[in-house]
Parts: C-alpha cells; structure tokens; sequence
C-alpha cells in the first residue's frame, strides 16, 4: 500500500436537471468534465473513474489535489449552459493508504471520500482531517473553516471535517446533512458498510413514502446493517430524532414496550399505560424509530408498532425480522445475498472487486490480516467461498476471519466438504438457513474438542458476560476453569466471540445468530440443564448483595453494574421459574428491587416479583417469601396500585409476625417485621392512632435489634401521626428524637430525608421559621450526601417557608429548583411530589394576582389525587387557603371553569406550568 489523495466530485442535482434538460445536458457536461479534468492534470492528478456526472481523482500531494479543487470550482462557475444553467459541483477530498490494482484504487480513504461528497452542499469543498494537515502549510492563498467532528452514512466512526476557504469561492453554507445533527441514539458501528447501494435507495424510498416497512430475511443477511444504515441516511427527514430498538436480548414479550421506552427516554407513570406515555412523547413529532430483532417476539411487537402507528401519526417505523409482524400497512422488502461473481475465467480482477460479497470478504479479510488482497491466484477460492456461502454477510464475515489462520485454498476445500451438514430437524426450514447453519457449524468443528464445550456451554448467556462469570458457569473437568485466559481469546479470534474492551472490564457475547446454534448444540447434550442451572444459581449470588445495599447514592455506584448483566438476570429469572429451582429467581428478583425502585423501572419490577413469588410459592425459604412480599408492595404503592400494595404489605406482615411467633429471632426476620410495619402502617394513615401504634411496635423492635436506621423511619412516622392528630409538642419532640438517632447511624441521608419530613409538618401547622429551619438542616445534610435532587428540593421548600413568612417574588427561584429537581429523568415521574407542588405553586401565584391559573393548579391537583396520585397531609391547609383566595377574587363558574381545565391538562403541561418562568432566576 502507498499513501494518496483522493478528490471525488459530482453535480448537486444532476438527477433533476437530466430529466428536465436532457437535450442541453450532454453538451454542457462535456464542458464541465473539461474543465475538471484540465485543473487536475494542471496539479499533477489523474482521473481514474467516472461515477454518474463525477469524477475520481487520484493525487500524490494533498496540496496539489486542493489547488486542483479550488481551481476546478472557480472555472467551473465561469461556465455558463444557456440550455441548462449553471452546476452546482460537490467535492471532497481524503488522504490515506490505498492499494493501486488493474488501474483501480482500493482503500478507506475513498470510502470516506465517498462518505464526506455524500454531506457536501452544492459549490462545497471538504476535506479530511490528514488532508488540512498535510495541505495547510504547502498553500499559502486557502485556509480552511474546522467544521467539527461527523458521523457519516456508513456509521464506522466519526471524521474531522474541513471546508477550504480560498479566493473566487462561496463561504457560506448550510449546516451538513450528518448523522449527529439530528437527535439520535444510532450505535457507532465497529465495520464500514460494503455494498447493497441497490437495496439502501430503495429500503430509503420505502422509509420515505410509507409508515411501516419491515426488512426481512434470514439469520445473518445483515438487515440489521441495512436497517442502520437507512436510519443513518434518512435523518435528515425526521427532525424529531431517529431511534434504535435492539430486542436480540430480550426474551419477555412483556418487555417489548419497555425496551422501546427506555430507547425513546420514556418513564412510566402511574395510571398510565407505558404504550401511551410512548405515544404522549412521539405525538405529532416527526421521528423514525427503528426496532431490531423481532423475530421472536412477533405478536407483542405487532402490537406495540399497531398502536403507534394509530396513536402516532407522523411516526415512521422500520422493523427487521425472519418473518413479517402481518399488520395492516406493512410493507415488506426482502434482503437477499449480496452480489456474486460468475464465473472467474470471464471476469477481469476489476470487476470481480466490484461484487459485493467479494468486497465484504476482501476488507474483513484485510481487517484480520493486513498484508491480504484480491489477486489473480486467490480469486478463483474467494469466488468459490462466496458461491458456497450464498453471499451471506455473517457466513462471509466469519470465514474471512479464518484467514490468520488457514490458507483461502483451505478455507475453501474446507467449506467444500462441511456444506452440506446440518440439514436434520429445524435447519431444513430454509436453503439459506441451512448455508448459513454449515458455515458455523464448520467454524464449530475447527474447534478443539474443549473451546467446543465452552462454545455450546456460553449458549446459556444472554448478552454480554465476564470472564469470571464463564469461568464459574462453564467449567468443570472437561473444560479446566485455568484454561479459561487461553479458550476465550481463542473464541475471540475465530469470531464466535465478541468481546468489547471499552469497559474497565471486558464482557463477551455470542452473536444472536451463533448463540442459537450453540444453544442448539447444547440442548442435545444430556447435562444443559445443569449448566441453565448454574446460570441461575451463579446470577442469584450476583443479586443477593445488592438488595443489602443502603442509599440512593450508594445504589447509583452499582446501577451500571446491574444495567451490564440485566439480560442475564432476566434470563436467569426466566428459566429458574420454569425449573425445579424457583428460589433462584425469587432471589434475583428481591435483589434487584433497589435498582427497579431507584431506575423507576416499577412495572418490570412488579412483574418479576410477582412471578417469581408465585413459582417459588412454598418451595423457598418463608423469609424470603415475606421479603418479596414486602418489596412488592413498596413498587406497587409507587405504581399507585393501592389495592396490590395493601395486599402484599399485609402479607408480609403476617408472615414475618408468624415467624417470630414461631421464635425465628434472626436478624432478617427482626429487620423485615419492622419494615413490614412501617410499611403497612402507611396504609392507615387516616387512622392516625392506628398508625403510631404500628409504629411505635416497629420502633421497640428495632431498638431490641439494635437497627437505628429503621428505628429513626419508625420515629418519623410516629411523629407525623402525632402532627395528624394536632398534637404538635409531641409531634416536634418525637421528630427531634427522630434526627437525633439519624445523627447516630452515621447517615447524612437519613438525617436529611427525616429533616425534610419535620419541615413539612411545620409547614402543615403553620410554622414557617420552624419550617425554614428544619428544611435548612435537611439542605446541609442533603449536600454532605450529595444527593443533589433532594437538595434543589429542600431548597423550594425554604422559599415556600419564606412565602409564607411573607417575602415577596419566590415564583422564580421556586421553579428553578423544581427544574433542578427534574434534570433528573428518574424523578421526572414525580408523582409523589407533583400534587404538592401545583398546590404549592398556586399559592405563589395567586399572591402575584393570577387567580385563574391558581384555580386550574388546584384543579390539576385535585385530579391527580383521584387518580391515585399522593399528597401529603401537610399541604391541605395550603390548599384550603388557596382556593378560598381564588374563589374571593372569581366568580364560581369561572373558578369551576379554571379548576375543570387544569384537571385536563398532561403531565408534561403540569411540569411546564410549576417551573413556568425559571429562567428569570439569577
């Protein structure tokens, strides 16, 4: 390989002006082509190939290919075609290494060359990164315009653009029509994409003129690159965002939705379907989203893209798939082989590189062995290998990977003799699916006897997975845990193993398509069970810590974590409740419950609870039981499930007083009898006494155990039922007993979170300095715990306290730290909060004289407390007050007319109106 420069040209438009003026077209493109050519000639360059109405260029100096450049653009803008008008001419210019073979170059700098012309505006001159460089400092009359890093069509990686500024030349030009520029969550691919222009501008005219189109196809025919790749080059037709949707992980249907919510940024709400809180957000907004992999899960993602295309109708939706979803609307295109070669005797080198499937295996084979390329000796075995592999690109992409070891005459005698295995059973479905199921299964055989074994065996993970966690899982004496460093780098490099090294630690996954097989493989061995088994037990010991784990900051440090393995818990869950080991799941699931509860994740949690508690229904451990029962109810209270949430608080109530009538006095069961109290007594709280008696229980319990943590919640509830029944001293005294305990744990978080429960007391009794202070002290410990939420939350109530004390203007900062509250997506649920603060906003706003919209907050309010919503106790009186206020100041029908129209408003309105005018705030 050599280093040159690459100049690629073409006209902007040219499609339309052919097809208005195709008399005048072919003179005046004779006079542009002159034109280009004769200033590259002038600066040392040679045009190579014509494409389409352009030209490519090929320079030894980066210099002379952006003189070249500019010159060809001021004479080109000097022609004039009175038939057809003036040419608008892109160009673009990279340098790298390329390979110089039967008069044609080949290399990534002509691919990105192609990828930079494609962004390019009519008149543009671009350049890469290594061009401005290497040009600069040789040029003194041009300069160049840094136009930041892009992510182009073929996804690979990001390029540092330049535009040359040079004298006669345009400077101002539209943004680039890149990927980045529209809001995306498009995965940055590892490979370029080769070939299927056919395909790409049809599938993208598809996209264009219908709603629904679903890529199908089998196993490894690369219609998730297709489908990526469409998305990549339509963005600049849905402003609104294009969104990926990968389900290859997910073998729930119930989590289809889930999966597509957390791709979109959606949160649940209570009372609220997740399907349309999808909807709410998408609305009329014009966004493609693309969902992966749904072969699987086809009646649960027929149903999700019916819904949206319904409830949605400026949405466009690619899906990829082995069959078709079959919903009204779909549109189907078929992705076949890519493009083989005929016989090599009737070909030249030339255009045999021009196949898609010889390219592909060609530049995956260059990847894996840089000293490769296509000659005359091996292209008559790479033809053959494309043949045999029907032009698959998975097949092609893993046989080209064998080349750091194996010859292409021995890959090619190689799959001469493996094609035809495989054909029994579910492999006969499809010709292809049996091409495709050789060519692994051949990868498979030129195994040793041991990666076999841990290749079948590493079938039992879903997604990504450690080292560790394939060390404990998968060996045994066949496969020696010691070996396990030297085995699966060895997959690695056979490409049956993909390993992503960006993280401090690395994980590994088999390809989707490979990790069937393999299961396939395992399910005929009598010992898979065991290894499902182990999965289970290995992902229940994984989970079993982190339920142990204390604050919202402390549960922030191992999310990641958790997020990392999640298809692994979920996978493990799957199969220990179709077991005979149930409890396994049971324990992910009760593990699990902080990240559900902190990720605001309540649905899924209380889906896996629920079904784990019923499979291992009398077969596990009852404390177990009881501890799930509790955990269940606490999600479903979030979730606004009364009824459930009562349901399972009694339940584990009853169970963990059973068994410490039985004289279980472990200190599991002692924790979960006071968590299962004040759990419980939440549900009585309009019996207030009933409440501090549940309490006070939990409260002996807990300083018996020695547990302060529960002890100061207990303290807390006690008090706040003793401000319920207006008895205020024993109210403070018990809240100060409270805090002072908090203080003794050692956690700053408690210490804040019963702070905050004293100011609003204070607030509910009519206290502001009281309540300012105590608020204070809740701040100070909030930031020592670094819990900045909490803090911009404790900070709206010191100016709600200094409202009412009488401080005039808190409208501004009052919303600016609701908005700091809501930076965080995990609280933009807020349903605990919300009620309260359209109350407490109403009351700054009818005491700056806008009565009506104080009257539609009270409203919005009231609403959401019938939906189920909650709001503390301590904001009636505020409520009271306010709504006397508005009704003193307005007729009734308008006050009824104002509170009507605030109970109509959604969510996302509530939110703008409590943090309305933030902005103002210094």
């Amino acid at each position: 390989m050599a280093t040159y420069t690459f100049l690629f040209t073409d006209i902007e438009g040219s499609t339309r002006l052919w097809a208005a003026k195709p008399e005048g077209m072919g003179a005046a493109l004779a006079e542009h082509d002159r034109a280009l050519i004769t200033a590259i000639t002038d600066r040392g360059g040679s045009v190579f190939k014509h494409v389409g109405d352009g030209l490519l260029a090929v320079f030894s100096s980066a210099g002379n290919a952006v003189a070249a450049a500019a010159d060809a653009q001021r004479a080109i803008s000097e022609l004039s075609h009175p038939d057809v008008g003036g040419f608008a001419v892109r160009m673009a210019i990279s340098t790298g290494d390329a390979s110089l073979r039967d008069g044609d170059y080949f290399g990534l700098a002509l691919s990105s060359a192609a990828r930079i012309l494609e962004v390019a505006h009519g008149g543009q001159i671009l350049v890469d990164l290594v061009t401005e460089h290497l040009a600069a400092p040789a040029l003194d009359d041009v300069g160049f315009v840094d136009l930041g890093e892009h992510r182009l069509r073929d996804l690979s990686h990001p390029v540092h653009i330049f535009q040359l500024a040079a004298p006669g030349l345009p400077l101002d030009f539209p943004a680039l029509a890149t990927v980045d520029k529209v809001l995306n969550n498009l995965p940055i691919m590892a490979t370029s994409f080769v070939g299927r222009d056919e395909e790409l501008a049809e599938v993208e005219k598809l996209v264009r003129g219908s709603r629904m189109v679903t890529i199908t196809g089998v196993g490894g025919s690369g219609k998730t690159r297709l489908a990526l790749q469409v998305a990549a080059s339509t963005v600049g037709g849905f402003p609104d965002g294009v969104w990926y949707v990968d389900l290859a992980g997910i073998t729930d249907p119930a989590l289809v939705v889930p999966a597509t919510a957390a791709a979109l940024g959606v949160m649940e709400q209570p009372r609220r379907s997740l399907t349309d809180s999808i909807i709410d957000q998408v609305g009329n907004h014009q966004v493609l989203l693309v969902i992966d992999n749904c072969e699987h899960l086809i009646a649960a993602s027929a149903d999700l893209v019916t819904t949206l295309l319904t409830g949605a109708p400026a949405v466009h939706i690619v899906t990829t798939s082995r069959e078709l979803l079959g919903i009204g609307g779909e549109v189907a295109y078929g992705v076949g082989p890519l493009g083989l070669p005929d016989d090599v005797r009737r070909l030249s080198l030339r255009d045999i590189s021009h196949y898609d499937s010889v390219r592909l295996f060609v530049e995956r084979a260059i990847a894996a062995r840089p000293d490769f390329h296509l000659t005359a000796e091996n292209a008559p075995s790479i033809i053959t290998i494309c043949r045999r592999l029907d032009g698959m690109p998975l097949a092609l992409e893993l046989a080209a990977a064998c080349i750091r070891s194996f010859s292409i005459q021995q890959i090619a005698d190689n799959l001469d003799r493996r094609f035809r295995l495989l054909t029994g059973g579910s492999r006969t479905a499809l010709p292809r699916q049996q091409t495709l199921a050789a060519t692994i299964d051949w990868s498979y055989r030129l195994l040793t006897p041991t990666e076999q074994a841990l290749f079948e065996r590493l079938s039992v993970f879903q997604g990504r997975f450690t080292l560790d966690a394939a060390t404990r899982i998968c060996t045994d004496e066949a496969v020696d845990g010691l070996d396990m460093l030297q085995l699966v780098p060895s997959l690695v490099d056979k490409s049956l193993l993909t390993a992503d090294t960006r993280r401090s630690e690395t994980r590994y996954r088999l390809l989707e398509t490979v990790r069937q097989f393999s299961r396939e493989l395992l399910d005929e061995e009598q010992g898979a069970d065991e290894f499902r088994l182990r999965h289970a037990r290995y992902f229940a010991e994984v989970a079993e810590p982190l339920e142990r784990r204390g604050s919202d900051r402390e549960k922030r440090r191992w999310r990641d974590r958790i997020e990392a393995d999640l298809d692994n818990f979920r996978q493990a869950m799957l199969s220990s409740v179709e077991s005979d080991h149930p409890e396994y799941g049971l324990r992910i699931a009760v593990g699990l419950y902080g990240f559900w509860f902190f990720s605001v994740h309540y649905g899924e949690g209380i889906r896996w609870l629920d079904a784990t508690l019923e499979a291992a229904a009398g077969s596990g451990p009852k404390e177990l039981e009881a501890r799930a029962h509790g955990l269940l109810g606490n999600l479903a209270a979030w979730k606004d499930l009364t009824e459930m949430a009562r349901d399972h608080a009694l339940a584990a109530l009853e169970t963990y007083r059973q068994l410490d009538q039985e004289g279980d006095r472990s200190e599991a069961v002692q924790k979960g009898l006071i968590s299962a109290l004040v759990s419980a007594s939440n549900h009585f709280k309009s019996d207030p006494e009933r409440c501090i008696a549940m309490n006070q229980d939990a409260l002996d319990i807990a300083r018996r155990s020695d547990e302060l943590s529960l002890a100061v919640v207990a303290q807390g509830n006690i008090a706040e039922g003793y401000a319920l029944l207006g008895d205020i001293e024993r109210a403070r005294s018990s809240f100060e007993a409270a805090i002072a305990t908090a203080k003794e744990t050692g956690s700053v978080y408690l210490v804040a979170q019963t702070a905050a429960q004293l100011g609003q007391s204070e607030m509910g009794v009519g206290d502001p300095e009281r309540a300012e202070k105590a608020h204070r002290l809740s701040l100070g410990y909030a930031e020592l715990a670094d819990v900045p939420e909490l803090a911009a939350f404790q900070r709206s109530q010191i100016l709600m306290a200094r409202h009412d004390a009488g401080w005039p203007g808190m409208h501004a900062e009052f919303a600016a730290q609701l908005e700091d509250v809501l930076q965080n997506e995990e609280h933009r649920d807020g349903h605990l909060f919300l009620p309260g603060w359209l109350i407490q906003r109403a009351d700054l706003d009818l005491s700056a004289g806008d009565a009506e919209t104080a009257a539609a907050l009270i409203g919005a309010s009231d609403a959401l407390v019938e939906v189920g919503k909650y709001r503390d106790w301590s904001l009636e009186p505020r409520r009271q007050r306010v709504l006397a206020g508005v009704r003193s100041r307005l007729d009734p029908a308008a006050v009824e007319s104002a509170m009507a129209e605030g109970a109509g408003l959604s969510i996302e309105d509530l939110y703008a109106l409590v943090t309305a005018g933030a902005s103002q705030a210094d």
